[in-house]
């Protein structure tokens, strides 16, 4: 008596790993930055970082979902936000004054950064290891908890009350200096003219700066 036997097969989602999830997070982490970027920083909806804020969440989901490809994409949307966005992350960086902006780059950052290192190496794991080899990188706490560390530093720093700063300018001299408005990352004035050696100050909504001019600027 001849018996047949039909094998089934169960799909079954693959495990995320914690370089997976790692860049999951990283994402999810760049979607919530943007959103706050908009509403607490430049105070209106942007659009083209509204779809970045999007795609990140998107491709964080589907890195869930355990295609060992998806990762790749990670690096791809970090890379680009960086790529497009280094001019100001830099200068934001490198003055500190501008407290809320400087605390917004320096947690921006290393989440960007840590999102393209992350998507790479797991897409890289992915591919050379099987499900159940894809291990957490043994420094990858360590790191993790120093990059937090050099970023709590760098904000208690900045925060930190700086001598000099808008010495001999009184409130009333703020009030009435040109005030430049930003919409959609444009000027709305597009001029200013100072004379040859004349101390020119902008306030804008955060700081005021003075600026000695060397030549006609315009």
């Amino acid at each position: 008596m001849a018996t047949s036997v039909i094998e089934t097969r169960q799909r079954t989602r693959t495990p995320v790993a914690a370089l997976g999830k790692l860049t999951a997070v990283m994402l999810a982490g760049v979607a919530l930055l943007l959103t706050y970027l908009q509403m607490a920083i430049i105070g209106e909806f942007v659009p083209p970082l509204a779809v970045f804020a999007l795609v990140a969440l998107v491709v964080a989901a589907a890195i869930t979902a355990g295609w060992r490809w998806v990762p790749a994409l990670g690096t791809l949307v970090c890379a680009l936000l960086l790529a497009m966005n280094s001019g100001p992350m830099l200068f934001q960086i490198m003055h500190p004054g501008d407290f809320r902006s400087f605390s917004f780059m320096a947690v921006t950052l290393p989440v960007v950064v840590l999102g393209i290192l992350g998507g790479i190496a797991a897409t890289v794991q992915n591919y050379r290891h099987a499900a159940g080899e894809r291990r957490m990188p043994r420094l990858l706490p360590a790191v993790l908890i120093g990059v937090t560390g050099v970023v709590l530093g760098a904000i208690l720093v900045a925060a930190i009350p700086q001598q000099g700063m808008n010495v001999g300018i009184t409130p009333e001299a703020i009030a009435g200096l040109p005030t430049l408005r930003t919409k959609d990352f444009m000027f709305s004035q597009k001029e200013l003219h100072a004379k040859v050696g004349e101390t020119a100050p902008i306030a804008s909504r955060t700081r005021t700066v003075r600026r000695t001019t060397s030549r006609s600027t315009s």
